[in-house]
């Protein structure tokens, strides 16, 4: 019904032999259509799902003019090896396509780097510097103070003599972990040594993002799950069209508030195609408009264009018209089999990353709760009453 509702949309269901689900793809043709008036960097991730049958949710995702989530494609597989990920950028290399070079951002798994070099030869692959800062803090604890800073400024500046200075920083403090940036290989995470354009996108937050939206939804089975995906592209649409209306700048917000404040360092002209205060400087002294300088990918244009389309509801199951195709097709739950033990709900938490510490709802202190509290706090009498004396009372 998705198909039906939404034509030129992707949906491939694939089953073993068994007939049981073992892949599923959605690719909406609303995405399909404004993909090529994104930026041309697709940041791609996998979650589990928590339902009776488990999985993978993987998902590839855009930057619109505005630098916000423009969801392009879902994935059930069930996990994260090297052919599911192929079987995944098939069907998104398919779906959609791009006229200048692309970039694929990602973690550090294996799988995702061997899937993007064989489906696209041509992109260029780049990891996500917050996860590699992640390694770093967990293989070296005096990652911190002045080496995560140099390595903050090797990884984001733009100039080859820039990244050598901090690197060579790095070399003086910690020869280990130099040795172990050199082997993550440098045209991977620097912006100076980056061989295509990832437009300041250096990191996959946007598919964490999605993550933490729909981690109530990787509850729901697939079908379910599906559902909610696609509804909430609906709305996403829907509002960012809205917003896009109301903008009266040639560009962008973000990106008009970026030319403004001069908030790019280093030749970032060439790089992500957005003047930096150097180019504003030239253009200020000739009388140059500096938006002619900006990439269209950053115009109010484009980001109305990217919304233009319609994702269309499927409506109540009353009324659906099923093709005999689809109802003579047998799709039976995947052939798992489920731990002894209670499902985990909370995810695995990446290395050098902390759970939020707990707070008391009692005294407003950290790491314990309410029923744990033994500090005494303020006893505040009613205003209404004469007496204005304060006392503590010790927890009961």
């Amino acid at each position: 019904m998705v198909k039906r509702k939404n034509p030129a949309s992707d949906i491939h269901i694939e089953t073993d032999s068994g007939n049981c689900l073992q892949y599923f793809y959605m690719c909406l043709a609303a995405s399909k259509h404004n993909w090529p008036y994104c930026r041309p960097v697709i940041v791609v991730d996998g979650s589990t799902l928590k339902a009776k049958f488990g999985g993978m949710l993987l998902a590839a995702c855009g930057h619109d003019a505005n630098g916000s989530i423009f969801p392009l494609a879902f994935g059930i597989v069930p996990s994260e090896s090297n052919e599911s990920w192929k079987w995944f950028f098939k069907k998104l290399r398919d779906s959609i396509s791009t006229s200048e070079s692309l970039a694929i951002a990602a973690d550090r798994h294996k799988g995702i780097e061997y899937a993007a070099n064989l489906v696209y030869p041509d992109a260029v692959f780049g990891i996500c510097i917050q996860h590699l800062a992640a390694n770093l803090k967990t293989r070296y604890k005096d990652f911190k103070g002045p080496l995560k800073s140099y390595f903050n400024g090797a990884s984001r500046l733009y100039l080859l003599s820039e990244h050598y200075r901090h690197m060579e920083s790095i070399h003086s403090r910690n020869p280990d972990m130099h040795r172990y940036l050199v082997l993550a290989n440098s045209t991977k995470w620097s912006r100076a040594y980056f061989n295509g354009r990832r437009y300041a996108i250096m990191t996959t937050n946007i598919v964490e993002s999605l993550n933490s939206v729909d981690r109530k939804a990787r509850l729901m089975p697939v079908g379910f799950l599906m559902e909610w995906l696609r509804e909430l592209l609906q709305i996403c649409f829907v509002e960012k069209r809205e917003e896009a209306l109301k903008i009266t700048s040639k560009l962008a917000p973000k990106a008009d508030k970026l030319i403004r404040t001069n908030f790019s360092l280093g030749l970032t002209v060439t790089v992500d195609q957005i003047p930096c205060p150097h180019a504003m400087a030239v253009c200020n002294h000739r009388r140059i408009d500096p938006y002619n300088y900006c990439s269209n990918y950053y115009t109010k244009d484009y980001l109305y264009a990217c919304y233009t389309s319609v994702v269309h509801p499927i409506g109540s199951t009353l009324g659906w018209d099923v093709p005999e195709e689809v109802r003579s097709q047998i799709v039976n739950p995947p052939n798992t089999k489920r731990r002894p033990d209670r499902p985990r709900v909370r995810r695995i938490l990446s290395q050098g990353e902390e759970h939020d510490p707990i707070q008391c709802g009692r005294c407003n202190g950290y790491g314990h709760n309410r029923q744990t509290c033994t500090n005494s706090v303020p006893f505040r009498v009613c205003p209404t009453t004469r007496s204005q004396q304060s006392f503590t009372t010790p927890n009961s």
